[in-house]
């Protein structure tokens, strides 16, 4: 019989005790296993690159570089991450900004410990996870955001959401092609790629996805 690997996790909480709390619960379960934390948003990043775990579990009140940022800096160069957040924030705008920004789970810290040990299940296996603390706001649409978020890393090539970034800064394809060294033509093939891709068929509305997804800020608009 084939011995089944553990899941593997990386905790990242600024307070030690918790941090110490969380590793004894998780390790006691047969099939989980800590493998490393961090006391800060830096040393989270570190952390993930160095190590890979199946599943990071944040906080989002972390020094040196918040949870937010934590969050945008993995995904960006790790799209297929998975991240469950552990907050003493219920706020709705904190729960529907993290899923905005892929987020596999949603946990608060008043939550029950067998709750975070589902939650990691779930998240393991592919599925979102929202805590039942939170039944006051939609799951159906704080889901919806997510996988919205999640499908477009598997809908877009890297080259494809690079250039789709692009247009949603402005830049016209001569620019788009100047800089990235290929010819204007690639581009617009590229350009009708994504557009049949997300089925969007103008620049505003390639544009406004940009920003519901989180590719730009809505400050590097042009004006």
């Amino acid at each position: 019989m084939v011995k089944k690997e553990k899941i593997t996790i990386l905790v990242a909480d600024d307070h030690a005790i918790v941090r110490e709390g969380l590793i004894v619960l998780i390790n006691a379960q047969k099939n989980l296993k800590v493998i490393g934390e961090a006391p800060d948003g830096i040393s989270t990043i570190e952390q993930y690159r160095e190590l890979k775990p199946d599943i990071l579990l944040l906080d989002l009140a972390m020094p040196k570089m918040n949870g937010f940022t934590v969050i945008k800096e993995i995904k960006k160069r790790y799209p297929k991450s998975k991240i469950i957040i552990l907050s003493m924030y219920s706020d709705e705008d904190s729960v529907e900004n993290a899923f905005n920004n892929c987020v596999n789970g949603y946990l608060v810290k008043q939550s029950a410990s067998s709750e975070l040990i589902k939650a990691i299940n779930t998240v393991a296996n592919g599925e979102l996870f929202l805590s039942k603390d939170l039944s006051n706001l939609d799951i159906k649409i704080l889901k919806d955001k997510s996988l919205l978020c999640h499908q477009i890393d598997s809908k877009l090539s890297k080259r494809e959401k690079q250039i789709l970034k692009m247009i949603a800064r402005g830049n016209t394809s001569k620019e788009i092609g100047g800089e990235l060294f290929i010819s204007w033509k690639t581009v617009e093939k590229h350009r009708r790629n994504i557009m049949k891709k997300l089925n969007i068929h103008n620049i505003a509305g390639l544009t406004r996805y940009s920003v519901d997804h989180n590719l730009i800020p809505i400050k590097e608009l042009r004006a």
